[in-house]
């Protein structure tokens, strides 16, 4: 039998998507290179050389006289909020936040599979942790030029505090400062009983008989530098988010988008409240501000900064026994370690008259992961997009969605989310079943009746030997006058499947229910590669990584069991789709396991399928 060219539109196909995805991973995969795990903050100890001036680092600012309208308060107070989610530590100079813990959530895979380290702080996840003392989180500063200025710098000295009631229940904790001058300055923070929302309140008064002060320019620090998880080459790194004009969108701005300096950025949106703050792989921390303080923020400042966990990491792997690096060394590590970001508003502030009421901006935080289920009811809507953008365009984001919603709901019923992927593929597998029955019954009709017709086919081929282009030709025109046409439900079935790939390969970088999800054995993260223990590295690849090996060769397995093709061109094409299993196999080496899986089990339902189907060769 001689194959048609309209018989090669299926594989054609299929090469045309998988060179196209290669593409894609290989520009993903250059663009973010692969970046360690990050180090645990409580093994960074003593001083970095991020520390001090030539480090790279701002140095800890110089002390600043403390006026009389603040004497007495201990400088270094610690203030601890502990709600059923999340534990922010406050440091009551600058009245800043200088760490949040998610309680849910852990540092390693070692912790979030031991239930007796649940509840030990030490294992919380530090979504922000101390980066810059000098810039923490809801530091607030002033310009120093605009009206309305006040001597006093409000972000280098201690702040009195207490808790009070909060209205609708609980308790808010409130930072005050009087300057000795006429202002008072309030920042109110109330914590919600559950979930991961709170609400930040910034209050601006005048005292005694100050009069009014106009305005004047302050900035707030919305995300100091969030904890930065990136365990393959396709993780994200950390990025300010903001929303833009579109309601479905996001401007992500990454460390390595920012080394010409700092950017500043608008951040309004359509129809929805707007906000701005940091995400990394997996979480975010980002502050909405009310419909009345959206026109007192000019604008967010994005800066990059540097990360003193990722940069003792690698001083310390660095080392390597030594006991010091060379400067090059050094100078080469600060120049590196800037890979974290910082999001920095502008606010216009109204000093009022000592009798006025105090003039308020009104902040919601969203500090958690970017999950639909850490964002419910109209107080979750604004933070949505933070997860919807991880699932493609509009048009084919219920797809993603769909796909987690089942493999979530396979994990409740079997305890694993690695069964679960496998389950997905069974689930997928079966749909497509009925087309593939078809098509193994179309195509047999095809060849039975090419066989009827190949007499005449080869008597052109020798009529036609020198001129292809007509022999084709009239061999279309005798296909058309026996109403024989090939089966086009390969190109159906290849083309059902891909927004299935391209699916998981969202979900498995971006997806916080994956995060530190077990399978079996040496499986023991979903959304990391998979690492087989051994005490020896292995040359050129480091670490072993079992599940890609295993996808190459199940895919190649399926490859051979398919028909082999008579036709010389069709041939070769086949033997150019033998070699991607290897393409992908080193480009997924360090990818999240989770895919591998599905792949893997992909190959095996397909061998299958094949033979229930009768359709590998009878050779």
């Amino acid at each position: 039998m001689e194959p048609q060219q309209s018989d090669r539109r299926p594989a054609t196909a299929f090469v045309v998507f998988l060179i196209c995805l290669a593409t894609w991973f290989s520009v993903r995969s250059c663009n973010q290179g692969l970046q360690p795990p990050p180090v645990d903050p409580a093994a960074v100890t003593g001083t970095s050389p991020l520390d001090v001036p030539d480090g790279g680092m701002t140095p800890a600012p110089e002390a600043v006289p403390v006026p009389p309208a603040t004497t007495g308060i201990d400088l270094d107070e610690q203030i601890v909020v502990d709600t059923d989610t999340l534990r922010a530590r406050f440091s009551n100079r600058g009245a800043v936040l200088v760490e949040l813990l998610l309680k849910h959530y852990y540092r390693t895979t070692a912790d979030s599979a031991d239930p007796a380290r649940h509840a030990d702080p030490a294992n919380w996840l530090p979504l922000i942790a101390p980066h810059d003392p000098a810039a923490a989180t809801f530091r607030l500063r002033h310009n120093g030029r605009s009206t309305g200025a006040t001597a006093l710098p409000v972000d280098e000295v201690n702040w009195r505090h207490e808790r009070v009631p909060a209205t609708g229940g609980g308790e808010e904790l409130v930072f005050s400062l009087e300057d000795g001058a006429g202002h008072r300055f309030e920042k109110r923070f109330r914590f919600r009983p559950d979930g991961y929302l709170f609400d930040v309140v910034l209050r601006f008064a005048g005292t005694g008989s100050a009069p009014a002060q106009g305005t004047a320019s302050y900035s707030l620090v919305a995300a100091g530098g969030i904890w930065d998880e990136r365990n393959s080459p396709f993780a994200k790194p950390p990025a300010v988010a903001l929303t833009s004009e579109d309601p479905d969108d996001l401007q992500l701005i990454a460390a390595h988008d920012l080394d010409d300096g700092p950017q500043s950025r608008g951040f309004r949106r359509d129809d929805l409240a707007p906000f701005f703050g940091a995400r990394s792989n997996f979480f975010g921390f980002v502050l909405s501000p009310d419909a009345a303080t959206i026109e007192l923020v000019d604008s967010v400042a994005c800066t990059r900064i540097a990360d003193p966990f990722r940069y003792e990491q690698e001083r310390l792997k660095k080392l390597d026994g030594r006991a010091a690096l060379t400067a090059d060394e050094e100078r080469k590590l600060r120049d590196e370690a800037f890979t974290n970001v910082r999001a920095e508003p502008w606010l216009k502030v109204v000093f009022p008259a000592a009798a006025a009421p105090p003039h308020e901006l009104r902040f919601t935080a969203f500090a958690g992961p970017r999950a639909r289920e850490a964002m419910p009811g109209a107080a979750g809507e604004p933070f949505r997009v933070l997860y919807a953008i991880e699932y493609g365009g509009e048009a084919f984001r219920w797809i993603n969605r769909a796909l987690l919603w089942w493999m979530a709901l396979m994990e409740r019923l079997t305890g694993n989310w690695g069964v679960a992927i496998i389950l997905l593929t069974v689930t997928v597998k079966t749909l497509l079943f009925p087309l593939n029955r078809l098509q193994s019954r179309t195509m047999e009709q095809f060849q039975k009746k090419m066989k009827l017709l190949q007499p005449q086919i080869e008597e052109l081929k020798k009529k036609h030997k020198n001129n292809a282009q007509k022999m084709h030709a009239e061999q279309q025109q005798l296909m058309r006058e026996h109403g024989v046409r090939p089966p086009i439900f390969g190109c159906l079935i290849l083309f059902l499947q891909m927004p299935v790939w391209y699916g998981l390969f969202q979900i498995m970088s971006s997806a916080p229910e994956l995060r530190h999800q077990p399978f079996i054995g040496w499986i023991s993260d979903l959304s990391a590669p998979d690492t087989v223990p051994l005490p020896f590295t292995l040359p050129l690849v480091g670490e072993l990584h079992l599940l890609p090996i295993l996808m190459v060769i199940a895919w190649l397995v399926q490859n051979r069991m398919m028909p082999k093709p008579a036709d010389p061109q069709q041939a070769q094409m086949q033997k150019m789709m033998n070699l991607f299993p290897f393409i992908f196999g080193v480009m997924l080496y360090k990818y999240a396991a989770g895919q591998s899986l599905y792949m893997v089990v992909n190959s095996l339902l397909g061998m299958l399928q094949m033979k229930f189907l009768r359709v590998t060769p009878s050779n």
